[in-house]
């Protein structure tokens, strides 16, 4: 399914694009992009788990007791999403800037709806069972 999906957006991509290096620089955002959105639900989570299950034996433990947890969480977060930021900027000679966060945006919201269909069909499969 990976295959499928990371052709089609390949051959998204190629059609209309410049030259090769708009071509693998839009790929090489998209993949980031993807590669760093689940990190973004993480660090929140962490914070939710340490609240919700406190008595959870953890392997690890951040320095600074919640006020560290807190700190690693923003800090976290705030790196994760301004590196998303970045992904957007387009590359250098980049005529149609709207058409290259176009295909990020399209590209990012293809995946994960392809993502979300197989988890909720496969959810179906199993709760029928």
């Amino acid at each position: 399914m990976m295959g499928i999906v990371g052709s089609l957006l390949l051959v998204g991509n190629y059609i209309g694009m410049q030259n090769v290096q708009q071509i693998f620089w839009t790929i090489f955002a998209l993949s980031s992009i993807l590669f760093l959105l689940p990190y973004l639900f993480m660090f929140p989570a962490v914070l939710k788990l340490r609240r919700t299950e406190p008595d959870t034996e953890r392997p690890y433990r951040v320095p600074g007791g919640k006020i560290g947890l807190w700190i690693s969480v923003v800090l976290g977060e705030f790196f994760l999403l301004l590196a998303v930021v970045f992904f957007f900027v387009p590359p250098e000679n980049t005529e149609n800037v709207l058409r290259y966060e176009l295909s990020l945006i399209i590209g990012i919201t293809v995946t994960i709806a392809v993502g979300l269909y197989i988890h909720f069909k496969s959810k179906r499969k199993t709760s029928s069972k």
